[in-house]
C-alpha cells in the first residue's frame, strides 16, 4: 500500500467525493477575555437607543416612557375640584391611555416646515384616530370662538367645528364638555438643539370668559402626544398646564391639582375679561441646570410653577412637546399668539440676555427646528 502511494503525484486531489461535512473541534482554553474557569460566553447588547421605528399606535409598540422627575410647587395638593369631568368622560380618556401606551418619539420636521414663520404657527385639534402622528395641513387657529352645543346623549368627542377661516385664522366651535387644542408643531423639539434659544413662550389673551363658580373651564400648558383629544391639559400623562377656573396647577392629575401659591398667597389673581395669560418653558442653563415652566399675568412674570417637568432625562429617549389649550362649559372667546404680534411679557432682569436688553426672538417658535442636536430620527408623517 505505501509502495502505491508513493507512486503518485503528491499534487494529486483525492480519490473518491469531497466531504460534504466538514467538522472543526473548537479551540482549547476559554473564550478570549473570560477567566480559565469560566466557561460561560456573556454577550453585551449593542450600545445607544433601539432603532425608532415602531408604530405607536399599536399595542406591540414599545412599553411606555416612565413618568417625569420634577420638583412641584409649593402648593397643596387637592383631591377633587368644582368642575370634575364625568366618570364617563374619565372612561374614554382612560381607554385611549391604554390603547395609546407610548409617548410619540421626537422626530424631524419635513424640509419645506423647517423655516416656518410665524404666522403659519397655531392650534389645531387631533383626531382621536390611527393618524395621530401625521402633521395636521389646512389653516391653523388663532383666534377661536366656541359656543355652548345643547346637552346630547351622545358619547364621543364633545366638540364640533362649524367654521374655520383661511383669511383669518378665525375658528367657530361647537362645545359640549372638554376639548383639547394644541399646536399644530412641538414647541419644545426634542431633537433640535435649543443653544439659541432661552426657552419657548406663548400668550392667550381672554376675550370673552365666564370665570363665574360652575361657568368656563379655561386651561393652558404643555403636552406630550398622544393625549385623550376630550380631556383638559395637566390631566394625563406627560401633560402640566394652569387651569384658570381654580387657579391651581395640574400636572399628570385629573383630580384636584395643586395650589399655585407663592409665600402664602395665591400666585394668580381672578382672571377678567380682556387679560393676557402666558405660559412658558425656560430651558435649563448649562450641565445640572433645570429648566422650569411658567406663566404671565398681563405681562407679569408669575412664580416657578414646576421644574424639569420637560428636561431631557438620562435612560430615556427624546420627546416633543405642544402647546395646549382646554375648554368645557364654553361659549368663550380668545386669541393665541405665538410671537407673531409682540408679546405683553417683555422679560424681567434675569430673563434678559448677555447685554441687559429685552429680545422676544429667543422666546418665540420662530427657528426652533434650525439645527439638530443629535443623528436624524424619522421624520413627521406629511
Amino acid at each position: 500500500m505505501f509502495s502505491l502511494l508513493k507512486g503518485k503525484s503528491r499534487y494529486n486531489p483525492p480519490s473518491g467525493p469531497p466531504p460534504s461535512i466538514q467538522k472543526f473541534a473548537p479551540p482549547s482554553g476559554p473564550p478570549p477575555g473570560g477567566a480559565a474557569s469560566d466557561t460561560t460566553h456573556h454577550y453585551q447588547p449593542p450600545l445607544g437607543h433601539p432603532p425608532l421605528d415602531f408604530r405607536y399606535n399599536s399595542p406591540q409598540g414599545p412599553p411606555p416612557l416612565p413618568p417625569p422627575q420634577y420638583a412641584a410647587g409649593s402648593g397643596t395638593s387637592h383631591e377633587d375640584s368644582d368642575l370634575n369631568a364625568t366618570e364617563d368622560d374619565y372612561e374614554v380618556a382612560d381607554l385611549f391611555c391604554e390603547r395609546n401606551p407610548a409617548i410619540f418619539l421626537a422626530k424631524i420636521v419635513s424640509t419645506e416646515d423647517r423655516a416656518l414663520d410665524l404666522d403659519q404657527w397655531g392650534l389645531v385639534s387631533r383626531a382621536a384616530d390611527a393618524h395621530l402622528e401625521r402633521v395636521p395641513r389646512g389653516p391653523v387657529m388663532r383666534s377661536i370662538h366656541i359656543e355652548k352645543m345643547e346637552k346630547s346623549h351622545w358619547r364621543g368627542l364633545n366638540h364640533h367645528l362649524l367654521l374655520l377661516r383661511r383669511d383669518t385664522t378665525g375658528a367657530h366651535y361647537e362645545n359640549r364638555g372638554d376639548a383639547c387644542l394644541t399646536s399644530n408643531f412641538p414647541i419644545i423639539a426634542g431633537q433640535y438643539s435649543t443653544v439659541a434659544k432661552r426657552g419657548v413662550y406663548f400668550e392667550v389673551k381672554i376675550h370673552n370668559l365666564n370665570m363665574k363658580k360652575g361657568g368656563t373651564a379655561f386651561a393652558l400648558g404643555m403636552q406630550c402626544l398622544p393625549y385623550p383629544p376630550n380631556r383638559l391639559p395637566g390631566w394625563h400623562r406627560r401633560s402640566a398646564a394652569l387651569h384658570l377656573d381654580d387657579r391651581r396647577i395640574y400636572h399628570e392629575d385629573s383630580e384636584g391639582g395643586s395650589d399655585y401659591k407663592h409665600n402664602g398667597k395665591d400666585s394668580v389673581p381672578e382672571f377678567v375679561n380682556g387679560d393676557v395669560v402666558g405660559c412658558g418653558y425656560e430651558f435649563s442653563q448649562g450641565a445640572g441646570g433645570v429648566g422650569h415652566l411658567f406663566y404671565t399675568y398681563n405681562g407679569k412674570l408669575l412664580p416657578i410653577a414646576l421644574r424639569g417637568v420637560f428636561d431631557s432625562r438620562k435612560n430615556e429617549s427624546e420627546v416633543d412637546v405642544f402647546a395646549a389649550i382646554g375648554i368645557t362649559n364654553s361659549p368663550c372667546d380668545f386669541d393665541v399668539n405665538f410671537g407673531h404680534q409682540d408679546f405683553k411679557w417683555a422679560g424681567p432682569s434675569h430673563f434678559q440676555n448677555d447685554k441687559g436688553s429685552w429680545k422676544q426672538a429667543e422666546w418665540t417658535v420662530k427657528g426652533i427646528f434650525n439645527e439638530l442636536a443629535d443623528a436624524p430620527p424619522p421624520e413627521y408623517v406629511n
